[in-house]
């Protein structure tokens, strides 16, 4: 209901092609609803670290003096781009936890890979992705993928396509994809994205007796030549540190367990 409300409340900045406001808009909406109330939560995932958020930032607090019972993690508006273009591919997201239950995760980049229990009970996600579609196959001939299109994905959504996999192409939105496997759209979602979005999609994998498989990308992979790399990579270091994992940490969601 809560999330309807951001939607309906942002509508008046959508199609302005400004997409910063829009999500300035809703970040607002967002947290003058949980100030406003009697909420008693902290804030796992919100707006990013590296954007140094003043509403919605990891860690942020709302308790009118009270015991935190909840952790939460938000996305006021998943896809600024094409509401504010007033394309498909937007989201407002909300997840809730018991406290000290979710995960907060540096603000980096994320391998993710979403699927149903039958797939997943194969999947060795400490093996190459190619290695997984193979497997993957073995189980269900007729696959179907929705990713990102990126440029860093060409080489693996030829692979899919040589391979007879069906690719759906998506421009915004890792959790709107991830609800489309939900609804049966499609077999799997596969990308790299965002981490917060991972927790949120995670959330979703947990409520739905779905399953998700993650693990954290150097910043470096993804934008080797860049003028921010190497300053980006500290950040990342220090967040690991401070979390205590590691790029090699596998993660895995489902209803039953976590991590």
């Amino acid at each position: 209901m809560r999330s309807r409300l951001v939607v309906i409340a942002s509508y008046e900045l959508v199609d302005k092609n400004d997409k910063n406001m829009l999500d300035q808009k809703a970040v607002d909406i967002i947290n003058k609803l949980l100030t406003s109330n009697d909420v008693k939560a902290k804030i796992a995932i919100g707006e990013g670290e590296l954007d140094a958020a003043q509403m919605l930032y990891q860690g942020q607090t709302f308790s009118h003096q009270q015991a935190i019972t909840i952790d939460i993690a938000v996305d006021p508006i998943e896809g600024t781009i094409p509401a504010s273009k007033n394309e498909p591919g937007s989201i407002s997201c909300i997840a809730v936890a018991k406290n000290n239950t979710m995960l907060q995760i540096p603000e980096m980049y994320m391998e993710k890979l979403f699927l149903s229990q039958d797939l997943a009970v194969i999947v060795d996600f400490n093996k190459p992705i190619e290695a997984i579609l193979l497997t993957l196959l073995k189980i269900k001939q007729n696959l179907s993928c929705i990713i990102l299109n990126k440029p860093r994905y060409q080489k693996i959504i030829k692979t899919m396509c040589q391979l007879g996999i069906k690719v759906e192409l998506i421009n915004e939105g890792d959790v709107l994809g991830a609800i489309d496997v939900v609804l049966k759209k499609t077999d799997f979602l596969y990308g790299i994205g965002g981490a917060p979005e991972g927790v949120l999609m995670s959330a979703l994998a947990i409520a739905t007796n779905y399953k998700m498989f993650a693990r954290l990308i150097r910043y470096e992979q993804i934008w080797p030549n860049e003028k921010e790399t190497a300053l980006r990579m500290k950040i990342e270091q220090q967040g690991l540190e401070q979390k205590k994992i590691s790029y090699n940490t596998i993660f895995f969601w489902t209803r039953f367990s976590c991590w």
